[in-house]
């Protein structure tokens, strides 16, 4: 079982996270979101669509939408079309977004670190194994509570 409180763990781990961002996006003049994908786009390269952002990270279709179209007019983020495809935008990082990413991606490596000090490499191994059989459920899960 896990502990009574696991919620509030993972709710304090958000928050946490998110502020670690706050300099950042004051000095970059992104908001949350757009960092979100930003980062996401950097740090999963075969997911590169809106749809994949909403369903992998579990944004809100709405604010991904948002800082999609903002990140484009920042000249951050490129819409393409592949092969013909006029119906799937890919999204591309732009050279301009370099920066903000490689400071994004240091904060989330510091981040993790720290919550994760003390923990072996082995442990941390252990750990990720844990939680993609966690994730795994989670989905399937899901998958029947819709059904």
């Amino acid at each position: 079982m896990l502990p009574a409180d696991f919620l509030d763990d993972v709710a304090l781990l958000r928050r946490l996270y998110t502020r670690r961002f706050a300099e950042l996006l004051r000095e970059t003049g992104l908001n949350q979101a757009e960092m979100d994908v930003l980062l996401f786009l950097a740090n999963n390269p075969p997911y590169d669509t809106a749809r994949d952002i909403v369903r992998r990270r579990g944004l809100a279709k709405s604010h991904v939408s948002a800082a999609v179209e903002s990140l484009a007019e920042k000249g951050l983020l490129a819409r393409v079309y592949r092969d013909g495809n006029r119906k799937t935008v890919h999204l591309e990082l732009k050279p301009s977004a370099a920066g903000p990413v490689a400071r994004g991606q240091a904060l989330q490596t510091a981040f993790f670190d720290e919550v994760l000090a003390g923990l072996t490499g082995t442990e941390r191994r252990v750990l990720a194994d844990f939680l993609h059989r966690i994730h795994h459920n989670l989905k399937e899960g899901a998958v029947h509570a819709a059904v």
